[in-house]
């Protein structure tokens, strides 16, 4: 991928890199990092034949060059197998399985930096990867001892939640009284009494008393006149009698 960027940066400046021996030369200048910065000095040495190096024919092309950075940092066939492999690893037995997976197949993958984070972050927990991201880690050793203890922090917490009853998607007390409070009262349903026939039968003779008491009231006693219209009411009976009690406070009716 390197050599590839190299190339595309020389294609778009041409008129620049016409001479094969100066791209090379540049691409070595960007070549930092204690595992090819070595291979860099003695290339160059070689090319140039400076410092008492023998010179190399044939160094000072660009194809002989790239030839020469595949052969020593291209990928294997074992390291292509460990890259995919990598890529399928999973965290379904805890951090420690996650971490011990990538690092045994990262001997042949060789990935550093941002490619190697971003492998292991795509597998651990939200929470984690907030708490890693309050800090700042000097190299990959440092910041895999971070993941370590950050996220079997964190599945030791989960743990204890879940010998306590709480489980992964059980809430808090408080959480679960706010949720009940704010639930929209419902009526409690109505359940209708089931009564026997012995009580039916008692009921039923109750209401016909009741109503047969009712029929005898509405009808007057001997002798006993009842008006229904009340202009009639006062008919027969003289002006000053039904004044009189009037004022006494009295019925004015027969």
């Amino acid at each position: 991928m390197w050599l590839m960027t190299c190339t595309d940066y020389f294609g778009r400046n041409s008129w620049q890199w016409e001479d094969e021996a100066q791209r090379i030369r540049y691409a070595i200048s960007r070549m930092d990092g204690k595992e090819v910065a070595p291979f860099a000095l003695t290339y160059r040495r070689q090319m140039t034949g400076e410092i008492g190096y023998t010179r190399q024919e044939g160094y000072e092309f660009w194809h002989v060059f790239a030839e020469q950075v595949l052969r020593r940092f291209g990928p294997t066939h074992a390291a292509e197998k460990s890259l995919r492999e990598m890529r399928s690893v999973k965290s379904r037995g805890g951090v420690a399985k996650l971490l011990m997976e990538m690092e045994n197949l990262n001997f042949h993958g060789r990935v550093t930096g941002i490619a190697w984070r971003k492998m292991i972050e795509d597998e651990l927990p939200i929470e984690a990867l907030r708490q890693l991201a309050h800090s700042e880690y000097v190299d990959d050793g440092e910041w895999l001892e971070a993941v370590r203890t950050v996220t079997r922090a964190e599945e030791d917490f989960k743990e204890r939640k879940d010998l306590r009853g709480g489980g992964p998607s059980c809430t808090t007390r408080g959480e679960k009284r706010k949720f009940e409070d704010s639930k929209p009262t419902v009526a409690a349903k109505c359940v209708k009494k089931q009564y026997t026939a012995t009580e039916k039968a008692a009921y039923q003779k109750k209401k016909a008393g009741e109503r047969k008491v009712k029929k005898e009231g509405s009808v007057a006693p001997k002798g006993e006149v009842r008006h229904t219209v009340w202009s009639e009411a006062h008919q027969g009976v003289d002006q000053k009698v039904v004044d009189k009690r009037k004022s006494d406070n009295e019925c004015t009716r027969y």
